[in-house]
């Protein structure tokens, strides 16, 4: 429940989903990649649907 200021409790959710892998050997040993959806409902703001791609790979610098 939110107090919105406006008079009226607002209701809202989210639910968030990561699904990722991490290359194991090879060329791209350490090269990590991310799906992300994100879905968040509410009654008195803008409803938000996310997809992202994150690719994340680590260098050594030593």
């Amino acid at each position: 429940n939110v107090d919105t200021g406006r008079g009226f409790e607002g209701k809202e959710w989210e639910r968030d989903l990561d699904v990722g892998y991490v290359v194991q050997s090879g060329s791209l040993k350490g090269l990590g990649v991310k799906v992300r959806n994100v879905t968040a409902r509410s009654n008195y703001r803008s409803d938000v649907d996310e997809n992202r791609l994150i690719f994340n790979y680590t260098w050594n610098l030593l």
